[in-house]
């Protein structure tokens, strides 16, 4: 057995052997037989660890040889690759551009669009400013008539005044004096003395059978109409007639008109005095002027101016009208309207 351990020992082909010590191991003892197979055991184990380090370092080269290859292989192999991305990225770059180009145009427009609308909210703005400060103006105007309407309805005196010369003036026919023997005034007729009214054209119907002349009424001389026949027409060529004026008043002129449209004029009085009374009656009477209406005088409307001494420290509110004679009309006479003002 030991001569087979010892033929299974020693690998010739593997670690070369010294004859001169196989010799010695031969006819040694069986102890240095050991510690020389044991120390040949170490020396295999070196150079097994040495072999073993070799085929690592050889291996490792060739996977770096292996990886080298085959990065060189992939390095070459994508170079077609590359051109065709190459090509790719050249088309969507030149897309990219083209695109850029639609972008940049659309935004032009686009700045364009907003440039108008800036301006057309500027415009809207100055517009809407416009229409405030209109509205403000206009609110202020409103203002001032609404103060202005106020004021002239609580100051009631002065709208009475204002409205009384207005009344004045309208009612004062042409003369622009106030007409206190007028019956919108308060005047009135209350007597008539030595005159007979004479009948007019004017027939009034009774139960639309009977037919009536009426008689000229003296109210009509304090009535504002002046159209032919709206007169106070009596027989012969005199009269008195005593008239209420609608307050006592300092009496300063008198008018007198007739209507020019008729064709006959000749029944309009002439000569004619004026009397001022405390009362109806004609005990207390005082002259206060006489007078002649002209018919070769344009105006129809002849206005006479009282003496200041003669009624300036009185007051009165009946006046005498007594008609002396006409124009020439032999049967009667024609009064249109006679009129007292103040002074």
């Amino acid at each position: 057995m030991v001569d087979n351990e010892k033929k299974s020992k020693e690998p010739k082909e593997f670690i070369p052997v010294e004859e001169n010590l196989t010799h010695e191991l031969k006819r040694g003892p069986n102890i240095q037989n050991s510690c020389y197979l044991i120390r040949h055991f170490f020396k295999c184990v070196v150079l097994a660890v040495i072999c073993f380090i070799l085929l690592e370092k050889i291996s490792r080269q060739y996977n770096i040889l292996h990886v080298e290859t085959n990065y060189e292989e992939t390095s070459l192999e994508p170079t077609v690759m590359q051109l065709e991305q190459k090509e790719n990225l050249t088309f969507f770059c030149d897309q990219k551009l083209e695109i850029d180009n639609d972008n940049v145009e659309a935004l032009n427009l686009l700045r364009t669009d907003i440039l108008n609308l800036k301006q057309l909210v500027i415009k809207l703005g100055e517009q809407v400013r416009e229409r405030r400060r209109f509205e403000c103006i206009a609110k202020k105007e409103l203002s001032k008539i609404e103060d202005r309407v106020k004021k002239v309805l609580t100051e009631s005196d002065t709208v009475d005044r204002k409205i009384e010369r207005a009344l004045h003036t309208y009612e004062a026919d042409k003369v622009a004096l106030f007409d206190y023997a007028a019956s919108y005034a308060g005047g009135e007729v209350v007597a008539i003395l030595d005159a007979t009214p004479a009948t007019t054209n004017k027939i009034s119907k009774l139960l639309g059978f009977f037919k009536l002349a009426k008689e000229s009424s003296p109210g009509q001389i304090v009535n504002p109409s002046c159209l032919p026949g709206e007169c106070f027409t009596f027989l012969g060529s005199t009269a008195k007639i005593i008239i209420k004026l609608g307050k006592s008043i300092n009496i300063g002129s008198v008018s007198l008109e007739h209507s020019f449209l008729v064709e006959d004029v000749s029944s309009a009085p002439k000569d004619f005095q004026v009397y001022a009374l405390k009362d109806p009656s004609e005990t207390s009477k005082t002259l206060i002027g006489k007078f002649t209406y002209e018919i070769k005088n344009s105006r129809s409307l002849q206005t006479f101016e009282i003496p200041s001494g003669i009624t300036s420290s009185n007051k009165y509110e009946y006046v005498l009208l007594e008609i002396l004679n006409n124009h020439g009309h032999k049967e009667h006479s024609s009064v249109y309207r006679f009129r007292v003002h103040s002074r």
